[in-house]
């Protein structure tokens, strides 16, 4: 099934988080759906965990579920097999179901397991035929668990079930591909809220940064001071975090709403922040989400501004990365400003495409070929700096190479890269595997070779011609205005970009 899976071409499914990979397939009836993530433990506690959960279900199943009837075990053949039953309340006119799952668990070696249940009508057991006042559901489930590195597991979990009887397929879809989507997440909250302080890394900050946005992000009020709640009690090294300073239980809520206020400052060491102050400092990070190209150069500033959230990071190193990740992904949801920037930058880049153009004609008509051959040549030369640009960026892609580096080539025809660039640093894009740099310094080497070939001499040479001019037209000082602007726009968003990026700030404090 899994293999089957593999070889098929899916429909890629929008989460809302990073962390997991969830594609479908059309399969009739039914859909068969895969999702597939990195859990950050040793491939041991991830089998462990498998084994405790179906036990744990068995146990409590009936408990915890309010459509349960009936939820147990019903034999074992061997230690590798389980017979399962379960049956269920439907909403009335559905009559109930039932499932009867046969799971094997195999050890292919000491770095690869496999879990594999199948229920349905080659699903049998002797002292549990099938009833008539149930409807028998069918489908299979199958895990991949394999080990990355001694801290890292992959795992990779198709399943396909049909609720049988005559439920519509959009139905039977809305049930059933939600369980494959949140299965993996549970388990990287599991690990993430169980890690001790001192075990805790980047990629795990980061990891638990961007499963607090996936589980608090479609939340309001009430409902979200509550979870949050919850979590901050729940994951070890909030809590621990918490014990000491009562007020970032109320900063992650005002952090999560996300609402544009006036900012107002506090001076006060992290020991004298009131609730109060925790309100006015997590309600400023949506101020410095609009003012920043990203979700860390955001809280970089944020953290500049604020001394007791310097502090604090400084004795709770996992705060920087996890709020970095938090604010990346409220950007790419809340991308308003983002996008007013891209398509400025595109429209702009376009524009003065279009003015240039346009004056070249009309240089070429009054006879001045000195000054259109040279302004061509600036424009041919940009379009040459950055079709070498993109042959070097996705020259060394590990996928859809082609493909990627013909669209970025006409990105650069249309003039529309620029816009494109900012679009994708501001929205978190991350470096694809192959790629010789990130988005980032993609932008700004781009920018850069805009504005030395084509943005500033061109604007110089536009000038002279108008000022040398005998008639000066209003097209010659419309597209030298309009070259003006493109050329101020360029130069200011990629040198802001430059100073507000925290790597570049660490490098260079005193830029």
């Amino acid at each position: 099934m899994l293999a089957e899976y593999r070889s098929k071409s899916h429909a890629r499914l929008q989460t809302g988080t990073k962390l997991s990979k969830v594609e479908v397939t059309d399969e009739g009836t039914s859909v068969l759906a895969g999702s597939e993530a990195e859990i950050r433990a040793p491939i041991h506690q991830v089998m462990a965990y498998f084994a405790g959960y179906y036990r744990r279900r068995v146990e409590i199943g009936v408990e915890n579920d309010d459509s349960a009837i009936v939820f147990k075990t019903v034999d074992r053949p061997d230690e590798r097999c389980w017979f399962i039953l379960g049956r269920y309340e439907a909403p009335f006119p559905l009559t109930n179901r039932e499932v009867l799952t046969c799971t094997v668990w195999e050890r292919v070696d000491a770095d690869e397991f496999f879990v594999a249940g199948a229920y349905g009508p080659n699903v049998t057991h002797a002292e549990h035929p099938e009833s008539p006042e149930f409807v028998r559901m069918r489908g299979a489930r199958v895990m991949s668990v394999k080990k990355i590195s001694p801290t890292l597991t992959s795992v990779s979990d198709v399943s396909c079930t049909d609720l049988g009887g005559f439920v519509p397929k959009s139905i039977n879809n809305a049930i059933t591909v939600p369980q494959v989507t949140h299965t993996l997440v549970r388990m990287q909250l599991l690990f993430a809220s169980i890690r001790p302080t001192a075990d805790v890394t980047v990629a795990d900050a980061k990891e638990l940064g961007h499963l607090l946005h996936f589980h608090l992000h479609l939340l309001q009020a009430d409902g979200l001071r509550s979870k949050i709640g919850e979590m901050v009690d729940d994951v070890t090294v909030l809590r621990e975090a918490k014990n000491e300073h009562p007020w970032l239980e109320v900063l992650l809520v005002e952090v999560m709403r996300n609402r544009v206020r006036v900012p107002k400052g506090c001076a006060k060491a992290p020991a004298e922040i009131t609730e109060e102050d925790a309100r006015k400092i997590g309600r400023a990070l949506a101020n410095a989400l609009i003012a920043n190209v990203s979700g860390e150069a955001a809280v970089d500033e944020w953290v500049m501004t604020y001394p007791a959230l310097g502090e604090l990071e400084q004795k709770y190193t996992f705060m920087r990365p996890m709020m970095g990740a938090i604010a990346g992904d409220i950007l790419a949801q809340v991308a308003w400003g983002v996008k007013f920037r891209a398509y400025l930058g595109a429209g702009m880049s376009a524009a003065d495409a279009l003015s240039d153009a346009y004056m070249i004609n009309q240089f070429y008509e009054k006879g001045n070929t000195g000054t259109a051959k040279s302004l061509l040549v600036m424009v041919g030369a940009n379009i040459a700096y950055q079709t070498f640009v993109v042959y070097v960026q996705t020259q060394g892609l590990k996928k859809k190479k082609w493909r990627t580096m013909l669209f970025e080539m006409l990105t650069v025809i249309t003039f529309t890269k620029p816009g494109i660039d900012a679009y994708r640093v501001a929205s978190g894009a991350e470096q694809l595997a192959g790629a010789a740099v990130d988005p980032l310094n993609e932008m700004i080497i781009t920018k850069m070779g805009e504005l030395v070939f084509e943005a500033i001499p061109g604007l110089i040479l536009q000038l002279v011609a108008l000022l040398s001019a005998k008639e000066r037209s209003t097209s010659a000082v419309v597209s030298i205005a309009i070259s003006t602007a493109s050329t101020a726009l360029t130069a200011t968003t990629m040198f802001w970009d430059m100073d507000t990026d925290p790597g570049a700030r660490h490098r260079n404090p005193d830029w």
